[in-house]
This record gives structure tokens, C-alpha cells and sequence, in this order.
């Protein structure tokens, strides 16, 4: 579930790219502006995006096991003693 949160994120250059695009054609004169920002706000959407997974490791008390056809478990989510 974590990793969920951490790739449905805006953290990647198709997102940004995306954006850059769309907000682009809205207004041409300030493409190149957004285009110099782009790769800080590619890290502050990564930095944002670790956070909140982050808080979903805390907050999710019992992790989800899901089987495989084979009826074993698809992680290992036994705590080592």
C-alpha cells in the first residue's frame, strides 16, 4: 500500500511534462520560466510524495497480505526475532 502512495504522485518527468504543457499553452510567454522551475519542483513533488507515504507507514496499523495462486504470501511481513 505504501508504494501506492509513493508512484500516484506528480514525482515524474511525465507528469511535469504534462503540466509544462498544458500550462504552457496557456500562456506562452512564461513556458520558459515554468521549463527553468521544472526540476525543483520535480524534487519538492518527490520530497512531498516521500512525506506522505510516510505518514500512510504510520498511520496503516495492519498491513494487507495478498496471496498468490499459489496461496503464499506475496510479501513477507513477519518481523524478524
Amino acid at each position: 500500500m505504501m508504494a501506492t502512495y509513493a508512484l500516484c504522485s506528480f514525482a515524474n518527468i511525465g507528469s511535469i511534462g504534462i503540466q509544462l504543457g498544458s500550462v504552457g499553452s496557456l500562456s506562452p510567454k512564461i513556458k520558459p520560466i515554468l521549463a527553468k522551475y521544472a526540476l525543483r519542483a520535480v524534487a519538492t513533488a518527490c520530497i512531498a510524495s516521500f512525506i506522505t507515504t510516510c505518514w500512510a507507514g504510520i498511520l496503516i496499523s495492519e498491513p494487507q497480505i495478498c496471496l498468490s495462486s499459489a496461496q503464499s504470501a506475496c510479501f513477507n511481513v513477519t518481523v524478524p526475532r
